[in-house]
């Protein structure tokens, strides 16, 4: 976990959202080390998340089923 809330509130070229997660396309906006292709970070609120691309995947499932069900 990365909290570098200086840097998070900045406006920047984000774009993808997973569930409350804001995918981070760029990276080295934040002065955040590049990632192995399987990897990403997200961010929520004042904090930035490492994750593997398939936990991704999990969670967008997740949300998608849960506002099914609500």
């Amino acid at each position: 976990v990365y909290e570098r809330a200086d840097d998070i509130t900045r406006d920047t070229p984000e774009v993808q959202v997973i569930n409350n997660y804001t995918v981070i396309e760029y990276p080295g906006l934040f002065d955040l080390p590049a990632l192995p292709a399987d990897q990403l970070y997200v961010r929520r609120e004042t904090e930035i998340f490492r994750i593997m691309r398939d936990t991704a995947v999990v969670v967008e499932a997740l949300g998608i089923v849960s506002e099914v069900i609500n």
